[in-house]
């Protein structure tokens, strides 16, 4: 591994090796031809407990405004998604999964569990508690930046 390269440079690559291979696996058609984001971000709907708006998806992916609509609307052309009004605040949207999302994902995550077993492949178990680790004290340095630039 090149030592020279910086740490953000470094994750932003392997975020981009990574996503770009996810989306090469399971873009197809038993899975509606989604994207790894799209992917994402079915399963987050599918698997929480409570309606799910598009702030929620915001903060869960750390995306903006328009990148969460243009995957939602992606989704619900997709006929993976509805959007629905919030019974206790009609200004708001509640999103849920169709049969047909409900169906995607269980497929999308049965291939992503494959996935993921083929990226630990080389990777031992303390190796990969350790690059957890690190990777938590990423986050949590650029959260407590964030927290001191936004005073």
């Amino acid at each position: 591994m090149n030592q020279n390269i910086k740490i953000g440079q470094l994750i932003h690559r392997t975020c981009s090796i990574v996503d770009a291979y996810v989306n090469s696996q399971v873009s197809n058609k038993e899975n509606g031809h989604l994207t790894a984001i799209e992917g994402r971000t079915l399963s987050f709907i599918v698997n929480q407990k409570q309606v799910v708006t598009a702030q929620d998806i915001m903060i869960m992916f750390h995306v903006s405004k328009a990148s969460v609509s243009q995957t939602l609307s992606s989704l619900k052309e997709k006929n993976m998604i509805e959007v629905q009004p919030l019974m206790e605040d009609k200004r708001k949207k509640g999103i849920v999964a169709t049969l047909k999302g409900i169906e995607c994902e269980k497929n999308l995550s049965r291939q992503l569990d494959v996935i993921e077993k083929q990226l630990e492949t080389n990777i031992s178990g303390e190796e990969k508690q350790l690059l957890y680790q690190l990777l938590e004290k990423v986050v949590e340095t650029v959260k407590e930046r964030e927290k001191q630039n936004s005073l």
